[in-house]
């Protein structure tokens, strides 16, 4: 029976946390314009500019996207747009954990959203760590 409870509480739990960052974003359409590249990194620079460039490429693949340098900017459903985003985030993910980081040396790559005309901005939408920092 506390088996069952336990998993009942840890279910529970997971659906509060998925819900929660569903009302992260905004609801209705827009603009939405998200900032990203390396926030903070050590060692190795040309390890960085890999992993910014695979994000970069990625990004490029998302339609209706207008990309400028590192902002991409998307206009609809303000959750249609944050899903493209992150599905080229986890495209990412799996290309850019393959470069092997030295030691101590991480990089950390971060996406900022901003939702034009609401007050919403989210400083780290999106945040992975390579390496160990």
């Amino acid at each position: 029976m506390k088996k069952i409870f336990s998993i009942l509480a840890i279910v529970a739990f997971v659906c509060l946390a998925a819900t929660s960052c569903e009302k992260d974003s905004p609801s209705g359409s827009g603009t939405a314009v998200y900032s990203s590249g390396i926030s903070s990194s050590q060692g190795d620079p040309t390890v960085a500019f890999q992993i910014a460039e695979i994000y970069s490429k990625k990004f490029a693949t998302i339609s209706g996207a207008t990309i400028s340098g590192a902002t991409i900017t998307i206009e609809g459903k303000f959750s249609e747009s944050d899903s493209k985003v992150l599905n080229a985030c986890k495209a990412a993910e799996s290309e850019a954990s393959q470069i092997k980081i030295e030691g101590s040396d991480y990089v950390v790559y971060n996406v900022r959203a901003s939702y034009i005309g609401t007050d919403k901005v989210i400083d780290k939408f999106y945040n992975k760590t390579y390496g160990k920092k």
